[in-house]
């Protein structure tokens, strides 16, 4: 089995700007390529995929998906036979990437629609075993409640505020299942999201205005001004989002005396990010 860097460390920075103290949870540092939640999600589907006894593994995603790009890898590293159902066309896979990565590492691809999707109108064989889109479900939940354990001195109080991206709501159901008085503060990039609803949780405005994955030089230039500043690299879909707004909140982070951040991983997609925006991106 491949080496993980488990319990992922803690680093603190003072931000002069919150004039408070973030403990940066740093999963992104669990593995190179399979890092942050989604070592985390995936972790007990594999236990359950063996006791399953089937065959092959299954799952479904956009085609810059992190989670299918983990779990390509995993499947690989365990000589699991492995199948993306990538929403699109073949052309995905021009420059991607991501889903060149997946094919390297052996898993077969099949393009399908999202209509499709939505529709149930996929079937899958009985002696595979299907992850849902993201590696979302109580399964996952179980292994990001996980990362709860792992925090220094960590206190379950209403003083306590962590910090976490919501893609499908994983990561934040965990969060709150596994505490019982700490506050969650959140951003999903993805518009129109149907989202969680929880009197802990609470969702920050996006002031840039961004699209999912979009771009502006204003956001780019932060993140990297953040990495020189910190060696910190914030993936540029989830967590760049993420810290950018809520440091541009309204939060009164004095009501806290810890503040967590957790940091999940995701960097493999800053090689199509910058592709894509190539023409845009001023030098680093």
């Amino acid at each position: 089995m491949m080496e993980l860097l488990l319990p992922s460390p803690e680093q603190k920075l003072f931000i002069p700007r919150l004039n408070h103290e973030i403990i940066f949870k740093r999963d992104d540092l669990i593995h190179p390529i399979v890092s942050g939640n989604k070592w985390r999600k995936l972790k007990y589907h594999l236990t359950a995929f063996e006791e399953s006894k089937k065959k092959c593994i299954v799952s479904i995603g956009g085609a810059h998906s992190n989670h299918l790009h983990a779990l390509s890898y995993l499947c690989f590293q365990l000589q699991i036979p492995c199948k993306l159902l990538i929403y699109g066309s073949p052309n995905s896979t021009i420059e991607n990437n991501t889903l060149q990565d997946c094919l390297s590492w052996g898993a077969s691809i099949d393009y399908i629609s999202r209509r499709e999707a939505k529709s149930n109108f996929l079937s899958y064989a009985s002696d595979d075993y299907f992850i849902e889109e993201g590696g979302k479900g109580e399964i996952a939940q179980q292994g990001m409640g996980e990362l709860v354990d792992e925090l220094i001195d960590f206190e379950d109080n209403s003083k306590t505020l962590i910090a976490v991206a919501y893609g499908t709501g994983t990561s934040v159901q965990a969060l709150l299942k596994k505490t019982n008085e700490c506050h969650v503060v959140t951003l999903s990039p993805v518009k129109n999201n149907q989202l969680l609803q929880h009197s802990r949780l609470h969702y920050l405005i996006d002031y840039l205005n961004l699209s999912f994955a979009g771009f502006s030089n204003e956001y780019y230039s932060k993140i990297i001004a953040f990495q020189k500043e910190t060696s910190i690299l914030l993936d540029p879909v989830y967590t760049g989002k993420l810290y950018l707004n809520l440091i541009h909140s309204s939060i009164n982070f004095m009501n806290y005396n810890k503040i967590y951040f957790v940091h999940s991983g995701g960097l493999q997609a800053w090689r199509d990010y910058r592709q894509r925006y190539k023409d845009k991106i001023i030098a680093d």
